[in-house]
């Protein structure tokens, strides 16, 4: 879940642009239009006035104008060619010179992750917020827990999403000594800007279970203090996900579809008509449907559920091609390393600088150690004709997985499977060699839209 967060410098980035986003497209400038008698079907909307890129082709291509009937493309040409597509209740959109573009699609994302993040506390580093240092990120949470008195009686814990201590002034990661300032009676975390790691204050560690007696997950590290034992309240991978994957599974029903929606929202908000769940809980699909059958959900959101801990769940459902009311699920995803933010991800040759505490020769670590179980799981994928999606960040892991899916493609065939390696960061051209011959589809590092 390695994110480059969506931040305010997204928004200017393509402020000068019109996202055609046809489920929730607002009026730029409206004019009355004039009925076409002759016209057998009439467009909702016509939109001119300012360039159309189509996106059709290896260069530009530009239009004059294009009509919509339906939430689908009825025409596009000439302005005089389109707006005989017009009728009496059509509305008629001049876009004064501003370019209307396709809506993005999200190469790979957590809808509803982004959700939870616009609805925490904003610690992220200037220019998009005030998390300069670790002052400032404790007064943004003593501000949030002000704010947000109903949440946090609902919820019970102060949440922060966004901090990177590379870029604090202190240039090191808050301890659980650090977060006590917020508060010591009630649980405080804080989620990385990578979404790998988080910081927990000494409450939430002991509600965790979380002390010195704790041996590290497989596939996590919790921090430890000079001692060697005494958590430092930095968690790492799956040290981090366990605990948080328990919090929020005791998130009601009401609490997951207020971040579902604000998540989609988000993603609307910055041009995107099709967002990715990638390692979807059961819960969060169950959350995604319930709105779809709803109809409150405006772009398309594509699941696809934690291949590891959702193996029961997949086999009641069938992944879809086609969307209902704008969900569907789409496959499986998979994950076998971590974070290079975080210097969790797992490589071949060791970290220039490692974490605090290891080795010089350190190459972060598998999330999944044994290579029968990332076999046994990619054969399941296979076996069932579940695209999957592996998040890949070291060339380690991304061995590890080309090796995988090797050997299941001897024992199921080739297929047409759209297998898909995520981020690819540390990819080397001999692994691109093989991805080629098994058809492995690099998804290169991304704007991977938690708000990453």
């Amino acid at each position: 879940m390695t994110h480059t967060l969506l931040k305010s410098r997204t928004a200017a980035a393509i402020s000068w642009a019109v996202v055609l986003t046809l489920a929730c497209a607002a009026p730029l400038n409206t004019i009355n239009a004039a009925s076409n008698p002759t016209a057998t079907t009439f467009a909702d909307t016509v939109y001119f006035g300012g360039p159309i890129l189509t996106m059709e082709g290896d260069a530009p291509s530009y239009a004059e104008a294009i009509s919509v009937k339906n939430g689908k493309i009825l025409a596009i040409g000439t302005k005089a060619d389109v707006l005989k597509d017009q009728g009496k209740n059509s509305r008629i959109v001049d876009l004064k010179g501003k370019v209307l573009l396709p809506g993005f699609i999200d190469a790979h994302g957590h809808a509803w992750t982004t959700g939870f993040q616009k609805l925490s506390a904003n610690l992220l580093p200037p220019p998009d917020s005030a998390g300069k240092d670790i002052d400032a990120l404790i007064n943004e949470l003593k501000s949030w827990q002000q704010r947000n008195s109903v949440a946090i009686d609902k919820v019970g814990w102060i949440v922060g999403f966004g901090y990177d201590d590379s870029q604090l002034a202190e240039q090191r990661h808050p301890t659980a000594a650090d977060l006590d300032k917020v508060s010591t009676e009630l649980p405080v975390v804080i989620v990385h800007q990578s979404a790998h790691l988080a910081v927990m204050n000494h409450k939430a560690l002991e509600m965790s279970g979380i002390n010195a007696q704790t041996p590290n997950p497989p596939g996590g590290v919790i921090r430890r203090n000079s001692d060697g034992s005494t958590p430092d309240g930095v968690l790492e991978e799956m040290a981090f996900f366990s605990p948080i994957f328990k919090l929020l599974a005791t998130f009601d029903a009401s609490v997951n579809e207020r971040i579902a929606l604000a998540g989609a929202d988000y993603y609307a908000e910055f041009g995107f008509t099709t967002a990715q769940e990638g390692r979807a809980s059961k819960a969060q699909v169950e959350t995604w449907q319930k709105l779809a059958s709803q109809n409150k959900v405006k772009i398309d959101v594509a699941a696809y559920p934690d291949l590891q801990a959702e193996q029961a769940f997949m086999k009641t459902v069938s992944p879809t091609v086609e969307y209902a009311n704008h969900f569907r699920i789409a496959g499986v995803k998979l994950s076998l390393d971590g974070s290079p933010q975080g210097r969790t991800a797992w490589l071949t040759q060791p970290y220039k600088v490692p974490p605090p505490g290891q080795p010089k020769d350190y190459k972060g670590y598998p999330a999944i150690p044994k290579a029968e179980d990332r076999e046994a799981l990619v054969n399941e994928a296979f076996q069932n004709h579940w695209q999957v999606l592996a998040h890949c960040n070291g060339d380690a892991a991304s061995d590890a997985f080309i090796d995988a899916v090797a050997k299941a493609e001897r024992k199921y065939g080739k297929g047409d499977r759209r297998t898909v390696m995520i981020h690819a960061q540390a990819v080397r051209e001999d692994q691109l060699d093989e991805m080629k011959k098994l058809a492995i589809i690099p998804s290169f590092w991304h704007a991977d839209l938690l708000l990453g």
